[in-house]
């Protein structure tokens, strides 16, 4: 088996080509060639640095952060709506007015921004076991706030699925969903 990591459109990408037999990519994808198979929802939270000036571990609304920068990733036109739209959405009803934002196409490199104090951002806690452990950086649950991505296994529609397929699309469907929150 070759594994292979890709964004989103590119995971579809590669299954439509039948480059690759199953996908794991954030949202679903609406073409009709592929078969889509939620498995939940990956929740993200608020990270912020080791002294950042919120030391609560839970706040009500994202008000606290109004003069915080917030890394984002970047969207393509063909995306479906992000993080960074419901952030915004939030943001604006709770503060008023929309969040500074800097886009960061690599979840490493936010992670490093925000314990360097550059800003703040929207990670799953699977990702800051390290520096979570460490005391980098610190999660604030911040309760008007539901930072959710869907998270879907992709595979071309039709033809004959070989056992290994099958077992393989299996025991993802079995084991993501138990993943998406720890």
């Amino acid at each position: 088996m070759d594994l292979q990591t890709a964004n989103s459109l590119e995971v579809s990408d590669f299954v439509r080509r039948s480059d690759a037999v199953i996908g794991l990519r954030y949202h679903d994808d609406p073409d009709p060639q592929l078969e889509i198979t939620l498995l939940g929802a990956e929740r993200r939270y608020v990270v912020v640095p080791s002294n950042h000036a919120v030391k609560s571990s839970q706040v009500r609304s994202l008000k606290p952060f109004a003069d915080d920068r917030w890394l984002g990733f970047p969207t393509s036109g063909k995306a479906r709506a992000s993080l960074n739209d419901a952030l915004l959405k939030q943001f604006t009803t709770d503060v008023g007015v929309p969040p500074q934002t800097t886009l960061v196409d690599s979840l490493t490199a936010q992670k490093r921004l925000v314990e360097a104090g550059f800003g703040i951002a929207l990670i799953p806690k699977r990702n800051l076991r390290e520096e979570l452990a460490g005391g980098k950086l610190r999660i604030v649950e911040v309760a008007s706030l539901t930072a959710q991505i869907p998270v879907a296994l992709i595979r071309r529609k039709g033809g004959v699925r070989s056992k290994s397929e099958i077992a393989l699309a299996d025991h993802l469907c079995e084991r993501i969903p138990g993943m998406l929150d720890s």
